[in-house]
């Protein structure tokens, strides 16, 4: 009887183990099989992500198939823009302001933390030329535009990869882009001198 109680007992455990290890696999799997804009539904860290989304019209473009890059800002990210522009929500912002902020946290190409070094990067926020550029610095961390944390990279999904960051971008003006690369302190410098900043903006 013992010889059998332990039997079983070793069967049981290893149903358990065996569960356990379909569950952890289900559940990575899950998110590699999900898009950018599903990913972002299924977090509530990102609840107001999706509301801004919604409201651009751009949950299908996350949804389509590609290989992007998403820096995407948490909730207490969008609560601090909000607070800085001295508004109660996404509700009080157009969607002609949400989609040109949005997109610049977009990459056309998928771009995982090692593939990232210091420098420009295309965004699919249109400008009046072609698209606006990211300043991306990783001396000592991932930076975006001087100010802005990665916070949690790599999360792999099937349309590209998602980069949580503690900020909402802005898609900056030239001076903002100049003061974001330490590269153009003596333009700064020179622009500030000759009372170009706000001609510039």
């Amino acid at each position: 009887m013992k010889k059998h109680a332990l039997i079983f007992g070793l069967i049981a455990l290893m149903g358990i183990s065996t569960l356990t290890s379909c569950e952890k696999e289900e559940e990575m799997t899950s998110v590699a099989d999900m898009t950018i804009a599903e990913y972002a539904l299924s977090d509530d860290n990102f609840s107001i992500l999706v509301q801004a989304l919604t409201k651009a019209d751009l949950v299908n473009v996350l949804n389509g198939e590609g290989n992007f890059t998403v820096f995407a800002p948490t909730n207490a990210a969008f609560n601090s823009l909000f607070t800085q522009l001295g508004v109660s929500g996404i509700s009080a912002l157009s969607k002609e302001a949400l989609t040109p902020i949005l997109l610049y946290h977009v990459l056309g190409t998928e771009k995982k933390a090692a593939m990232i070094e210091t420098g420009y990067y295309n965004t699919l926020s249109p400008a009046q030329s072609n698209t606006m550029s990211l300043y991306i610095n990783t001396s000592g961390g991932v930076k975006l535009n001087k100010s802005t944390s990665v916070t949690a990279a790599d999360v792999d999904v099937k349309n590209g990869v998602i980069h949580v960051i503690d900020k909402v971008l802005l898609p900056p003006t030239v001076v903002d882009q100049a003061l974001a690369n330490d590269s153009f302190s003596i333009l700064v410098q020179a622009v500030v001198k000759a009372g170009l900043v706000e001609t510039l903006s």
